[in-house]
Order: C-alpha cells, then structure tokens, then sequence
C-alpha cells in the first residue's frame, strides 16, 4: 500500500509534542487493519515508540479533511521530524 499519496501530509503538535500524519481519504468507515498494518509499522520504527501505542483513526468533522485518515500515538515527547508541519493543536486544525 503505498500510503505518501498526494494526500500525505505530516504534522507536529507542538503543544501536545506528538507527531500525526494525515494519510489520505480512503473511503468513510472503518479500515482494514491489514492494509495498515506496514502503515504503523513505519510510522514506529519512524517515530520511535512502540507498536502498540499506535492509533488509525478518521477526522469525522472538518471542512478539508472529513473521512480522511490519520495516525499517531500517544506516546509522550516526541520529536518533530523533518519536513513536518508544526503547529500548536494539530487536531484542532484537521477538525476545523
């Protein structure tokens, strides 16, 4: 699956010091783990924090992002990788 689309965006929150990135619109509901799978795997090894504590979620309520699907996770201080985005409140952003 090739997840950097035309839609792949990474962000930080600098605030909440996490890294989330914006995967793509692949359809409303529910997503199968599976085709994520190598998704979080990066996004891990990537980051740096463990498998389990990654989350695939959709931005429900937005404007220029509703249905599209994001991961982070919740692990605490984060860095910010090159090339991201960094803004204060990230979801609050993706939810507006």
């Amino acid at each position: 699956m090739n997840y950097k689309n035309g839609d792949f965006t990474m962000y930080y929150d600098d605030t909440q010091k996490r890294n989330i990135w914006v995967l793509g619109y692949f359809g409303g509901g529910s997503i199968n783990f599976k085709a994520f799978e190598e998704v979080a795997k990066d996004f891990s090894k990537i980051i740096g924090v463990p498998l389990d504590t990654i989350h695939i979620d959709e931005i429900f309520n937005s404007r220029r992002y509703k249905g599209f699907k994001f991961i982070y996770s919740k692990e605490d201080d984060q860095s910010a990788l090159v090339g991201s985005t960094i803004m204060s409140n990230v979801y609050e952003f993706l939810t507006s």
